[in-house]
C-alpha cells in the first residue's frame, strides 16, 4: 500500500508515529470494530494523524474488504524509532463495543506506552461469550459447503467472482449490489453462523441446496428455515 500523504514539517524527522485506530463496520446485519495499527513516517500531531487516515481510507477499505464503514476513531498514537509499516488489522471485535471517539480527550496520548488493546476491551465491555459456535458458510448450488468465517461472505464472493466469473465481477463493480447478492442470485445459500440461531439467506433453492440446508441443521441441531420445513 502506498501512503498518499506525507508531512515534511514535523519537528523531529528522525521519529515516526505509531497509530492505533478503528472503524465501525456493518456487515451481514452485524456491527463490528475493525482495529488497525500502522507506523507512519515522521512525527504527526493529532490533526495530521486523523488527516493521514482520511487520505488513505480508500486503499484501506479495498485491502480489507470493508463494507458500510462509519467514521474512523483514533484510539492512540505514540512516537517511535521503529520503521514505517503497512496498515495491519490487529483485531476484529463483533458487537456494539463502545470506545471514546472525541479527538480532544485523553484517549489521544502522545507519550507513554503503546496502546494495550486487551485493557481497553475489558474497560468497556467483555467480549461476548458464545455457548455454541456455528460455522458461517456458503452452500453452493451443488450442495457442497464453503466455510468463510465471521463476516467473510462478501470478501469470498468478490474473489470468487473475480477468478471464475469475470462478467459477473464486472456487474458487481458497475452496480450498487454487494458481491454476495450476486452469488445469491446464482442460487448460492448464505449461512450466517454468528446469528442465534444461524440464519439462512435464500434467494433460489434446488434439490441439492435444500438437502444441504437440512444436513447443516441436523448436524448442528438448529431449526429448519421456514422455506424448507415441508
Amino acid at each position: 500500500m502506498k501512503y498518499l500523504k506525507k508531512y515534511e514539517n514535523n519537528k523531529n524527522k528522525n521519529k515516526n508515529t505509531e497509530i492505533n485506530f478503528y472503524w465501525t463496520t456493518f456487515t451481514d446485519r452485524e456491527f463490528s470494530k475493525y482495529i488497525f495499527n500502522v507506523i507512519v513516517k515522521g512525527e504527526l500531531d493529532k490533526y495530521e494523524v486523523s488527516d493521514w487516515i482520511d487520505s488513505n481510507s480508500s486503499e484501506i477499505y479495498n485491502k480489507f474488504y470493508l463494507e458500510t464503514v462509519f467514521e474512523h476513531v483514533v484510539m492512540n498514537y505514540t512516537y517511535t524509532d521503529k520503521k514505517p509499516t503497512e496498515v495491519k488489522n490487529i483485531k476484529v471485535i463483533p458487537g456494539k463495543l463502545v470506545f471514546e471517539d472525541n479527538l480532544d480527550q485523553e484517549i489521544l496520548k502522545t507519550k507513554g506506552d503503546i496502546y494495550d488493546i486487551n485493557k481497553e476491551i475489558k474497560k468497556n465491555k467483555e467480549e461476548p461469550k458464545e455457548e455454541k459456535k456455528y460455522p458461517s458458510v456458503w452452500i453452493k448450488t451443488d450442495g457442497t459447503r464453503q466455510e468463510v468465517g465471521f463476516a467473510g461472505h462478501n470478501s469470498f464472493a468478490i474473489n470468487y467472482l473475480k477468478e471464475n466469473y469475470p462478467k459477473k465481477y464486472q456487474e458487481y463493480q458497475d452496480s450498487n449490489k454487494y458481491a454476495h447478492e450476486i452469488l445469491e442470485d446464482m442460487g448460492w445459500i448464505r449461512v450466517l453462523g454468528w446469528a442465534k440461531p444461524p440464519k439462512f439467506v435464500i434467494s433460489k433453492l434446488n434439490t441439492k441446496t435444500k438437502k444441504a440446508i437440512k444436513d447443516y441443521c441436523q448436524q448442528y441441531g438448529v431449526p429448519y428455515p421456514e422455506r424448507i420445513k415441508d
